[in-house]
Order: structure tokens, then sequence, then C-alpha cells
């Protein structure tokens, strides 16, 4: 079974046991945007790396970040679906709700995964709470001087 890039123990269809947490980059568009520079604490003026920072505890880290990406009226149709693979590597269709939603800052401005932020995290120990890891996440990545909005 081939690795994902996410997590050193899930493939790259079936998801481990374990939760994880992620960061994705942002174009530096995002910038220009008053809500995300109020949530991530910004001025007009900053000009360096953007992140959106959270957790999952029952998808992979690369079907969350589908989700994210899924076009709002994609997910806004009676019974849309997106296709999971996390639970036994066989695709199923899986429905749209309020705990899969995206991100808006995501939806429209992410470069991809920053999987050199967050992989060697990945699954968490089960002694740490997911929302832990991902306010710790975000923190580390503040403290290097990045513009950060976690859920």
């Amino acid at each position: 079974m081939s690795k994902a890039k996410s997590c050193r123990c899930c493939g790259t269809k079936k998801k481990c046991s374990g939760a994880h947490v992620y960061a994705i980059e942002l174009k530096s568009e995002v910038t220009a945007d008053p809500k995300f520079r109020k949530v991530a604490g910004i001025g007009e003026d900053f000009t360096g790396r953007c992140f959106y920072v959270g957790q999952t505890r029952s998808h992979s880290v690369e079907c969350r970040f589908k989700q994210h990406r899924a076009k709002k009226r994609t997910r806004k149709r009676p019974g849309a679906t997106f296709e999971c693979t996390c639970k036994n590597g066989t695709p199923k269709d899986i429905q749209y709700h309020w705990s899969n939603a995206g991100n808006v800052f995501v939806r429209k401005y992410a470069k991809g995964l920053a999987y050199e932020s967050f992989a060697h995290l990945n699954p968490l120990p089960k002694k740490i709470k997911p929302v832990e890891a991902e306010v710790a996440l975000a923190e580390s990545l503040r403290e290097q001087g990045f513009a950060v909005h976690s859920a």
C-alpha cells in the first residue's frame, strides 16, 4: 500500500484510525480580504505566507481538502455528495452537511496542502486532543511570522 504525504500511517486511499491536523497554504491575495485580515490578526501591509489550519478525525487530510475546495453551489445542491475512500479504500458517496463544509478562504484562495508544516505530526497520539493540536500548529505557524486562520 502506498502512503499518503500527510501521514506516515495513512494509505493514499484508506485513512488510518488516528486524528490529523493540517495546514493549507493560501494565495497572497487573501490578505486583500478584510475578513481574513481580521481573523488572522494582520494589517493591510502584511507580505508573508498565509495559512488555514484545521483538524479531522473521520477523513484523511486529502479528503478533507477536497471538501474545503468544493464549490458552494455543488455543496448546497439537494442530495449533493462527495466521493470518499477513507473508511476502507473503496469509493463511497458521502452527503455534504455542516460538519464537512469547507472554509470560504480555502475555497477561494487555496494554493495547496503545506505538508512540510504538519505531516510529521500525523497521526496524532491518542492522548492529544485534535483541537489542541490544531491550536498548537496554528500558534507554531504564527510564531514563524505567518498569517493563520484556524477553525
